[in-house]
């Protein structure tokens, strides 16, 4: 659902499905979320010549993760654990003619009640460029996410979004 009554500013709602086989706004080791679906709500000001300043708010409200135990009797069980989690974006995008360029910036948190998971952080940055194609677009870009949490690296993506708008 967009809300476009104002000029130079678009405010929607949706539902995004990840293709991703285990999604997770945060992917740290030990942790795999089993739901693919995102509730997002983002506001777009455009009120500056081809410019254009973008926040969103990503939540991952339904997702589980699984992680490993050691039973009584030593052996290594799995289960699984609500791990609801939530992402705040930032992204600046500017008209070069033929396509828009951007960055983007987000911050996500996990917030699980499970110990050890409350303490999830992710800081994450990227670079794209975006075609529009009528009610949709196309982005490609490079993404990284920097380390915040004990055993996590450097990570980093060349993400593909196809976007369509009804």
């Amino acid at each position: 659902f967009a809300f476009t009554m104002m000029p130079d500013l678009l405010a929607d709602i949706g539902i995004k499905y990840s293709l991703e086989r285990k999604p997770g706004i945060l992917e740290q080791p030990g942790f795999s979320l089993e739901n693919p679906f995102y509730i997002a709500l983002g506001v777009m000001y455009k009120g500056v010549e081809d410019l254009k300043i973008g926040f969103a708010i990503d939540g991952h409200f339904a997702g589980t993760a699984e992680k490993e135990k050691t039973d009584a009797d030593g052996n290594h069980v799995k289960y699984a654990f609500s791990a609801p989690q939530i992402a705040f974006n930032i992204y600046p995008t500017y008209n070069i003619g033929f396509c828009d360029i951007g960055m983007d910036f987000t911050f996500g948190v996990q917030m699980g009640k499970e110990k050890g998971v409350n303490d999830k952080k992710m800081l994450g940055f990227g670079f794209y460029g975006q075609k529009q194609y009528g009610h949709g677009n196309v982005r490609m870009g490079i993404y990284a996410n920097a380390p915040m949490n004990e055993g996590q690296g450097w990570g980093m993506s060349f993400p593909v979004w196809l976007t369509y708008s009804f």
